[in-house]
């Protein structure tokens, strides 16, 4: 009896949405009512590793090794991402600080069936708060990198599908679904030890209670991040970061 075919995925780099296409995109298919952007220091979050590992006193020094507060978050109705606007706000300079998107959302469920006039529909109500799935890497960008960064967010995070970014220096990557707060904290204490994250980051994102990742340009990155690929693999068990009843 031959056994059965091992778990597996696909990169794929045609037929990609933009940033905002994507982000839209992700907030749309999953409910996300309420949603935030912040103004934030990423030069601050992605560089402290480099800082440790060069001057560790140096960093401690300046800070770079505590967590930094992000100066504003702006809640947003999910309704203003139809109209794309972040294209523009992206292009803004904040020399030091960047524009990035919060991974704390609140969600819309269908649970009421209201029958009128001969129809049925369904009434949205609260479906509670959720979290983006998030990740920074802090590797160098190459086609072998690109290769390992796929395989950790498949094989040893568990997660089935999504777009891999190029954030400049490195890669982000956005998850296509949403986790429940106990997941996302289990979630980020985990990646801790990816080597390709870090620990670094995903402590500061707890510390926050939410992930940034980047959608502007910054005086250290020249460009916004691009979807470069969309990852697409089969079912996992899904089982990894669920929260201990």
């Amino acid at each position: 009896m031959s056994g059965q075919r091992p778990a597996s995925f696909g990169l794929f780099f045609e037929n990609l949405p933009s940033l905002d296409e994507m982000i839209y995109n992700i907030v749309e298919q999953n409910d996300v009512s309420d949603l935030s952007i912040a103004i934030y220091s990423p030069w601050h979050d992605e560089l402290v590793d480099d800082f440790l590992k060069e001057d560790e006193e140096y960093a401690e020094d300046y800070g770079m090794d505590k967590y930094t507060p992000p100066v504003a978050k702006i809640p947003l109705s999910s309704y203003v991402l139809k109209d794309k606007p972040f294209e523009k706000l992206g292009e803004i300079l904040l020399q030091d600080y960047a524009w990035g998107f919060c991974s704390d959302v609140k969600i819309l469920s269908f649970s009421n069936l209201v029958h009128t006039h001969g129809k049925t529909k369904g009434i949205k109500e609260d479906g509670g708060n959720r979290h983006l799935i998030h990740l920074d890497f802090q590797c160098d960008k190459s086609e072998e990198a690109l290769k390992e960064v796929a395989d950790a967010i498949y094989y040893t995070l568990e997660i089935e599908s999504g777009f891999i970014l190029d954030s400049g220096r490195s890669y982000h990557f956005w998850g296509d679904k949403l986790m429940r707060p106990g997941e996302w904290k289990n979630f980020m204490e985990f990646i801790k030890e990816v080597p390709s994250i870090g620990e670094h980051w995903p402590g500061f994102q707890l510390e926050r209670g939410y992930s940034v990742l980047r959608f502007s340009k910054s005086s250290y990155h020249p460009e916004r991040p691009v979807v470069i690929a969309r990852l697409e693999g089969d079912k996992r068990q899904g089982t990894l970061f669920k929260e201990k009843p």
